[in-house]
């Protein structure tokens, strides 16, 4: 039987049943877990492009990342010191996917059905993801998006502003991962022209940079995606309501999952709209 059929099961005279469960597969006796992460990261653009991942963290602690303003290394003498840290908070942000089932189906003995929901929940937990770092807005609900300040470059996509937005990055010491834009974008690239011949975006690439597509993106980003720290955490939690539909002989599956994000330094990454 799967977690969420034994969940149903277990509810029994509560109109809705809580069950923390772990975020990704472990061993062990007894251990009830969904490997959420696994399908997550499989969705992730960002992991693509090359942000750094931090999986397993405790929602319950404090945890900080070291931020430099500039190089973190530095030559020092016998007594020379150390450089100072800003160590901003990793601070968690929750989302909640919903699906509505029927009882049949999750009595199911084998573990397709809940495979189908976890993959589900991940796909759109990705974009939700994507679509906060990817943008500009600094809420109080959602991680703050990467391009809220000073790190956008240009309004256009020609060939002069994307050198000038590569440029941008190179100069500023970052060793530069890849593109992330948008379809429509992305069809306006492959027919544009470099410097009178080729297309800007040929076979998957920029310049020889790769160029990943998500709807999530806005205009043309590009950066050094590493100093992108994304954390998910070692717990999810699902919710289970066999009672707002039972006369559909349905039940109300909720889950919900922490992430956060940051970028460790603003000038990493940059974008053209």
């Amino acid at each position: 039987m799967s977690t969420f059929a034994q969940l149903i099961n277990e509810a029994g005279d509560h109109p809705k049943q809580k069950m923390e469960i772990r975020s990704a597969l472990v061993t062990g006796t007894g251990t009830k877990s969904l490997d959420i992460i696994s399908p997550l990261l499989a969705n992730l653009v960002l992991k693509q492009a090359g942000a750094t991942i931090l999986t397993g963290l405790d929602v319950t602690k404090t945890n900080r990342i070291p931020v430099a303003s500039g190089n973190p290394a530095h030559w020092v003498g016998e007594e020379g010191e150390a450089v100072s840290f800003n160590s901003p908070e990793l601070t968690p942000y929750s989302m909640v996917a919903q699906f509505i089932i029927s009882n049949l189906l999750l009595q199911q003995t084998n573990d397709s059905v809940e495979k189908y929901l976890i993959d589900l929940a991940a796909k759109s937990m990705a974009v939700e993801i994507e679509k906060a770092v990817l943008g500009d807005e600094d809420t109080e609900i959602k991680p703050k998006g990467v391009f809220n300040g000073a790190s956008k470059w240009g309004e256009t996509n020609t060939y002069e502003q994307i050198l000038a937005l590569i440029h941008s990055v190179e100069t500023k010491n970052v060793r530069p991962g890849s593109f992330i834009t948008n379809g429509d974008t992305a069809k306006t690239l492959r027919a544009a022209q470099k410097n009178g011949y080729g297309q800007i975006l040929d076979n998957g690439t920029i310049y020889g940079f790769p160029c990943l597509v998500t709807e999530s993106a806005v205009g043309l980003a590009f950066g050094g995606w590493s100093d992108l720290v994304i954390g998910l955490y070692d717990k999810i939690y699902v919710v289970s309501d066999p009672y707002t539909a039972a006369e559909k002989g349905e039940t109300i599956i909720t889950i919900y999952f922490d992430a956060s994000a940051k970028l460790i330094r603003e000038t990493s990454i940059a974008r053209v709209k």
